[in-house]
C-alpha cells in the first residue's frame, strides 16, 4: 500500500512484469460505478456534499457516476467520504476476494498473488494480509508528483493525501518499507529482495491449518496469497 503518487502502480507494473497477478482495488472501483451496478443504484439514492446534491444529478450522459464531480465533493465534505467509503468497501473487497480466489484455483501450485490497495487497511482488507509492503516517499517528493500528475491546485491535493492514513502510520503497521525516493532501479532492486524472502520456507503456510478465513494472503497492500499452502 502507500500515499498518492508513492509509486504503487511502478511496483505492480514491475510485478506484473516478472508474471506475477495484481489485484488492483483502483481497477475495481472505477468499474463500481458503472451503469446498471448495484453501487450505481445505490448511489443514486443517495445526497453528497454540504449542499446535499443528489445522485442522480451526479451522473454522465451515459448514466455512470461522474467520478471527477463526484470527488470534488467529497473531499470537501468529510461527512460524504465517510457514506462513500462505507458503500464501496465492503462491493471492493468482495470482487478484490473473489479475484484473489479465482487466481489461486487457476495459477500454478507456489504462486504469488499481489492485491494493489491504497486504503487497504481503512478498508480492513489488511485482515486478509500475509504480508504487506508500503511504498513511500517524502512528503515534498509525493505533492510534487501529485501536481504534475493530476494538475489540480494544492489545496484539493492536500483534502486528498490527508483524507488517507499517514504514510508513517502505514509503516509502522507494514512489514516492509519501499523507499521509492530513489530511481526506479533502487526500487525494483527493494522488490526483488522482498520476493526473494516471500519464496523462503519459513513463509510458508502449512497446509493443515489453511482455511478460507486465513487465506495465508501477503500483501503490497499487495496481498500475496501463498497458493501453493493453500491448496496443498
Amino acid at each position: 500500500t502507500g500515499g498518492i503518487a508513492c509509486g504503487k502502480s511502478t511496483v505492480t507494473n514491475f510485478l506484473r512484469s516478472q508474471g506475477y497477478t495484481v489485484v488492483d482495488a483502483d481497477e475495481i472501483s472505477r468499474n463500481l460505478f458503472l451503469d446498471g451496478t448495484e453501487a450505481n443504484r445505490r448511489f443514486q439514492q443517495m445526497s453528497w456534499g454540504e449542499d446535499n446534491v443528489a445522485g442522480t444529478e451526479l451522473l454522465l450522459p451515459n448514466n455512470d457516476v461522474d467520478r471527477v464531480r463526484l470527488g470534488e465533493i467529497v473531499f470537501k465534505h468529510r461527512p460524504s467520504l465517510q457514506r462513500l467509503n462505507k458503500l464501496t468497501h465492503p462491493l471492493i473487497a468482495k470482487q478484490m476476494f473473489s479475484q484473489v480466489l479465482w487466481t489461486m484455483f487457476s495459477a500454478p501450485e507456489g504462486g504469488l498473488v499481489f492485491i494493489d490497495s491504497a486504503l487497504l487497511f481503512e478498508s480492513k482488507m489488511h485482515l486478509l494480509c500475509r504480508i504487506v509492503w508500503t511504498v513511500l516517499v517524502s512528503s515534498k517528493t509525493q505533492r510534487q508528483r501529485v501536481a504534475l500528475r493530476d494538475g489540480r491546485d494544492a489545496e484539493a491535493d492536500e483534502r486528498r493525501i490527508k483524507a488517507q492514513l499517514p504514510p508513517e502510520d502505514k509503516a509502522a503497521r507494514s512489514h516492509a518499507v519501499l523507499d521509492n525516493n530513489g530511481s526506479k532501479e533502487q526500487l525494483f532492486a527493494q522488490v526483488s529482495k522482498q520476493l526473494q524472502a516471500l519464496r523462503q520456507p519459513t513463509l510458508a503456510v502449512p497446509s493443515a491449518t489453511c482455511t478460507i478465513a486465513g487465506l495465508g494472503v501477503t500483501t503490497i497492500a499487495f496481498v500475496c496469497v501463498q497458493l501453493g499452502a493453500l491448496c496443498g
